[in-house]
């Protein structure tokens, strides 16, 4: 036996040896992969993750970091701080992203700290016009008045509440000025929200505000009716547009059945065209049914004069079988 054999036959009996004590070494195997793993998961989370949160722009240029056996609990020890500030880079992160978002959606800015500003600016002006429309002591307290200190008429009136249909002019309100107006500006004049950002501010607090403040025994519509008329003209302007856009513009209204018709009829060679179209289809059906059915009934009846209504064949070997049996049939009936 030379030295290949010899360790192939030590190897082959090694591995059966061990296979027989499985039930013993495998558990503790599990368990040492099961720890290595989880010491891996933890220096990730708090070695390499960490350091790509807090400073992704050095993350090529990074060394790794080579931890020792005995510096193993301290990643334990770290996961816990390392996981809370990554948490809150992540939540720093998403109020960057949104107050950003909500700037270039209400300015257009797209630098990153002014669309923020504004964004943050937005964010307060929302809350003080929505939430405070619903919850009215918010907007008393900024202006140093207190709930307390109204007139009872003011938000109880005859056993009613109107202080929600007062404060429902300021929403709407709002809503125009807040929402609807950036919108639009957006698609038909994007360079215009800069200019009146700050004024639809101020404009929808005022409103707010000035209702707060009336000390009104009575329901008062008039900012209601304010925001009908400019929620109506914005109506009657986009239906001016659409109106304008369908007449010079291949848009979608104008695939409907009547355009098509209309536009087919508007030149004289084109019906002429389909009418012809139409004619020689309906005339060719026409013939062809007659002619093939009259084909059809002048077979039949020249078939019906040289040819009997009942034909009776047999073998051409052997003949008919029973011919005189069945012609004394015939002679008796």
């Amino acid at each position: 036996m030379n030295d290949n054999e010899h360790h192939s036959f030590m190897s082959t009996v090694g591995k059966l040896l061990l296979a027989f004590l499985g039930p013993i070494w495998l558990p503790v195997y599990w368990i040492w992969q099961l720890l290595i793993g989880l010491v891996g998961v933890c220096y990730y989370l708090v070695i390499e993750r960490t350091q790509n949160v807090l400073s992704p722009a050095r993350v090529n240029s990074r060394t790794r970091i080579k931890i020792q056996w005995f510096l193993v609990p301290l990643l334990f020890i770290g996961l816990v701080p390392a996981l809370a500030v990554q948490l809150l880079v992540a939540v720093w992160q998403l109020l960057i992203w949104w107050h950003r978002i909500l700037g270039s959606w209400q300015t257009g800015f797209q630098t990153t700290i002014p669309a923020i500003l504004a964004g943050v600016l937005t964010e307060i002006v929302f809350l003080i016009v929505f939430v405070g429309s619903q919850y009215h002591p918010l907007p008393l307290k900024l202006i140093g008045l207190e709930y307390n200190a109204l007139n009872p008429y003011w938000f109880r009136a005859e056993g009613d509440d109107p202080i929600r249909v007062l404060l429902a002019g300021p929403i709407l309100i709002g809503l125009f000025s807040l929402v609807l107006s950036p919108t639009i500006l957006a698609r038909v004049w994007p360079g215009l929200r800069k200019i009146v950002f700050v004024p639809a501010m101020i404009f929808s607090m005022a409103v707010l505000f000035n209702t707060l403040k009336s000390f009104e025994p009575s329901v008062n519509f008039r900012w209601v009716y304010v925001a009908g008329g400019l929620f109506a003209l914005v109506l009657l302007l986009s239906l001016m547009v659409l109106s304008w856009r369908t007449l010079h513009r291949s848009t979608a209204l104008r695939q409907f059945v009547w355009f098509s018709a209309i536009r087919l009829l508007e030149k004289k060679r084109i019906a002429l065209f389909s009418l012809a179209a139409v004619t020689l289809c309906t005339a060719m059906l026409l013939i062809i049914i007659s002619v093939m059915g009259g084909f059809v009934e002048q077979v039949k009846e020249k078939s019906h004069g040289l040819m009997g209504d009942i034909i009776i064949e047999g073998d051409k070997v052997r003949g008919f079988p029973y011919y005189e049996g069945f012609e004394n049939d015939e002679n008796r009936r």
